[in-house]
């Protein structure tokens, strides 16, 4: 290999590494670089595979962090255009939560969890990263009925691995806002509901 070719791979080498760490500049590269690091099955995925992959995670949320500015819009934006990835949907939210405090932020982060179903998503962070927009002042009511369409909900919090079901899930959710927010969309549900384990559950 010459001296120009080589120098040519050094370039190609080096203009690959700087657009792998650069930030997206619009809503649809945001959008790609998701995929890219969370279209995987986490349940099936280990050793060196998962490791890699958990660190490109790190590194791209230690990237959010450093630039609020830029990519909270893109956040926002994402999380408002389902479909993404499903390994994202309790992660994302939890990341907007913490890049900011607003009302309407934390609201957004809750609805967005609220368009999935709760076949798709991992049982103890939805359960986690809604009970703690709950406790931010979000309306979780959605998200938490949710839990209603799996009977068989179950779920393990915490560090003390503090196992719950369906019940105790929506009652942990449901209970952490004013009732006034809730009890109207519990009504109209049962209304209409006919799994008569869902109606036991939220009678």
């Amino acid at each position: 290999m010459g001296m120009k070719d080589l120098m040519a791979v050094i370039l190609g080498l080096t203009l690959s590494l700087s657009a792998a760490g650069a930030a997206p500049d619009d809503a649809q590269a945001f959008h790609a670089e998701i995929v890219k690091l969370y279209d995987f099955d986490s349940a099936n995925t280990a050793g060196t595979e998962l490791d890699v992959r958990l660190k490109a995670i790190e590194a791209f949320a230690a990237r959010i962090k450093a630039d609020k500015a830029r990519y909270l819009p893109l956040l926002r934006t994402e999380l408002a255009s389902a479909p993404y990835v499903p390994v994202f949907a309790t992660q994302g939210p939890a990341w907007l939560a913490g890049l900011s405090q607003d009302p309407a932020d934390l609201q957004r982060a809750a609805d967005s969890l609220a368009r999935w179903r709760i076949e798709q998503v991992s049982p103890a962070g939805y359960v986690t990263v809604l009970h703690g927009l709950a406790a931010k002042g979000a309306d979780v009511t959605a998200a938490a009925l949710r839990i209603a369409d799996k009977p068989d909900f179950y779920a393990t919090l915490g560090v003390h691995v503090m196992p719950i079901g369906q019940f105790h899930a929506m009652v942990l959710l449901l209970f952490s806002m004013p009732e006034a927010r809730y009890v109207g969309a519990i009504a109209e549900r049962l209304r209409t509901e006919k799994d008569p384990r869902i109606q036991k559950t939220l009678a």
